[in-house]
């Protein structure tokens, strides 16, 4: 069986200052939070919101498929690993509002991992991809949730995607374990598979359906 211990975890011998401590971070995360929130509203008239997704994941597990299947709703069979960071763009309608969406391919290898980590601060969702025939792409999930808690920004939304579903012969994570882990962590897990055009719209969509529910609320907050 698999155990999974999420970061930030709160130690019950924590005396006032370090609680103290934690309560002035979280308000703080907050307000970057509001701000991030309120560079999304468009100033342009074609769209409401402006909504910048980052795919985070090892090298190899179709990120850039993904990225191409949501934007162009194409796949191809060759392979070629991502340099620094990539981006496409596709106008969604979410809760009766136009939002374009920015969505954010990163390369896996740690060599580019200064280059992708200076975007993380304006990214409104993350989409946390594993292969499901590498046991060790899962694996790392853990360490791509670390690199958004230390240059994220708290409170901003994320889900995890286990890619190549279509390879099921292969599978080397099943998907209760997926799930487990997003129970884990608080996020949903969703199986999909570029290659045949599973799932992967609505993996985006979801994460844009979490993003126009903060920015509604701060709206919202703000007018009141």
């Amino acid at each position: 069986a698999l155990h999974f211990q999420p970061m930030g975890g709160c130690n019950s011998t924590s005396n006032a200052s370090s609680s103290s401590a934690v309560a002035v971070h979280t308000s703080s995360s907050l307000s970057r939070l509001d701000a991030l929130l309120d560079a999304s509203i468009s100033k342009n008239g074609g769209v409401d919101y402006v909504c910048k997704l980052l795919m985070l994941g090892d090298s190899g597990v179709g990120k850039s498929s993904i990225m191409i299947r949501f934007a162009d709703d194409t796949f191809s069979e060759s392979y070629t690993s991502t340099i620094g960071i990539d981006f496409k763009i596709r106008t969604l309608e979410v809760r009766g509002k136009r939002v374009k969406v920015q969505i954010w391919d990163t390369a896996g290898q740690e060599r580019f991992r200064t280059i992708t980590r200076s975007y993380y601060k304006g990214i409104h969702g993350y989409l946390l991809v594993f292969d499901i025939t590498s046991k060790k792409s899962f694996e790392h999930v853990a360490h791509w949730l670390k690199e958004i808690e230390e240059n994220g920004v708290e409170g901003v939304p994320k889900v995890i995607v286990g890619n190549k579903s279509d390879l099921t012969h292969l599978r080397e994570v099943e998907s209760a374990d997926g799930a487990a882990f997003g129970t884990a962590w608080g996020m949903d897990y969703l199986e999909t598979s570029a290659k045949a055009n599973a799932n992967v719209k609505e993996a985006v969509r979801k994460m844009v359906t979490s993003f126009v529910d903060q920015v509604l609320e701060y709206e919202a907050r703000r007018k009141a």
